[in-house]
């Protein structure tokens, strides 16, 4: 009986936050609830200070007594995301609707180690928060974005290759520090929450998200639920001897079409005389060309630079469609820092995607840019703690917001 109140509980809160203000009649319509389950579980939420009074609706056809409306409560509650990436370390707080309330990002400086990295992200912390005259004490959780391999349960970073960190407890490092729950997790299973909560995924129950950054990760979504397993999308292969990966095998889509390759391949063509744009716009130095550089060169219609950035998208659309062949998500958002080039990249995405995946499973709209840019992390940290308040799997909301917090860490 707890886990269908749960789901009920659950059930209510998101109808609430996609389609609230609303009477109690309509809330049981929607959810197709009773109205006595209804009536029990926004009795409780409002005890708790989760759902609050909205105004009065319209009266019927019939006329009588016009309704009572209701809505989640912004300020039932806090939460903060943050992202820990190798040049910034970026954090915001939301509201329980997911409005954002502070945010800043400060230089992550990694090789001054461990133990500052913590100090001065509990620091940050603290300041988003109190800056807007919120105390620590009301944030239910604070949802973190790592990269390298992350075991979600106990928040411990398996390997970083960005840091050279391996089983560091980095939940506990935090939670101990600022005694507020944490939740950590693989930046890109994070960045597939922030499309779920703010993104092109609000809608859709299944998804594939890819991250083209330095590397190329990924993460699956099935019944909106993000599978705690790493998704190694970046290691498909997609070209026979093709240039060797990071992971020792050959023609991984890694090694052709994330941010490090675009700039090596940037590179040999400067080196070899191709590209006078590129070497312009580095400066006569072709160790300073990124992703970026290469992207403004095609935009702005260099030869060279177009083709790099058409092969790299090109041998992405191969993996892609290899995914959707046997997966068939409903949705596929690429995000990352790559993902900033647009059109550039994703057009040239498209047409190898088109080119390879069976034909039944193809559409127009299969295949769109991340909406959140550079915040994908940052949000999707923040989107951790709200899911985990919001769905079933996290044991829903419990009649006290102290509850809340406590269930969303231990």
């Amino acid at each position: 009986m707890r886990l269908v109140k749960q789901a009920n509980t659950s059930l209510i809160i998101n109808v609430l936050k996609a389609q609230g203000p609303l009477s109690q009649a309509e809330i049981s319509r929607i959810t197709k609830l009773t109205k006595s389950t209804v009536s029990g579980i926004i009795n409780e939420l409002m005890s708790a200070g989760v759902i609050r009074e909205a105004g009065v609706g319209t009266a019927g056809s019939s006329g009588g007594r016009r309704p009572t409306l209701l809505e989640l409560n912004p300020e039932a509650f806090y939460v903060v995301g943050v992202d820990i990436g190798t040049t910034n370390i970026h954090a915001i707080l939301t509201n329980l609707t997911g409005a954002s309330l502070n945010e800043k990002a400060i230089p992550t400086l990694p090789r001054d180690g461990l133990d500052s990295l913590v100090r001065r992200t509990v620091e940050l912390i603290k300041e988003i928060v109190q800056e807007p005259g919120i105390q620590m004490s009301e944030l239910v959780g604070i949802g973190v974005a790592a990269a390298g391999l992350v075991d979600h349960k106990t928040g411990v970073v398996k390997y970083s290759p960005n840091f050279n960190w391996r089983n560091v407890p980095l939940k506990d490092l935090l939670e101990n520090t600022i005694q507020v729950p944490v939740s950590v997790d693989n930046c890109t299973r994070v960045m597939a929450r922030g499309e779920m909560w703010f993104g092109a995924a609000k809608t859709v129950s299944n998804l594939l998200y890819v991250n083209v950054g330095y590397g190329i990760g990924s993460a699956l979504v099935i019944d909106k639920k993000v599978v705690q397993r790493d998704s190694e999308m970046g290691h498909i292969a997609v070209m026979e001897d093709g240039p060797v990966c990071g992971c020792g095998k050959a023609g991984c889509v890694e090694a052709i079409s994330s941010g490090s390759a675009i700039e090596a391949k940037a590179r040999e063509a400067v080196n070899q005389g191709r590209s006078s744009m590129m070497r312009d716009l580095c400066d006569g130095d072709p160790s300073r060309i990124t992703a970026k550089i290469v992207a403004d060169a095609a935009r702005a219609g260099d030869i060279t630079a177009r083709r790099v950035m058409s092969d790299a998208g090109r041998y992405l659309g191969k993996a892609i469609a290899a995914a959707v062949n046997f997966f068939n998500p409903e949705l596929v958002v690429i995000g990352g820092g790559v993902s900033l080039a647009g059109d550039i990249y994703l057009e040239p995405v498209l047409s190898g995607f088109r080119s390879y995946v069976m034909r039944d499973l193809y559409s127009d709209d299969k295949i769109v840019l991340s909406e959140l840019g550079i915040r994908g992390g940052v949000l999707g940290g923040a989107g951790l703690i709200l899911g985990e308040f919001s769905r079933l799997d996290a044991g829903g909301p419990p009649g006290r917001i102290e509850d809340v917090r406590s269930a969303n860490s231990y």
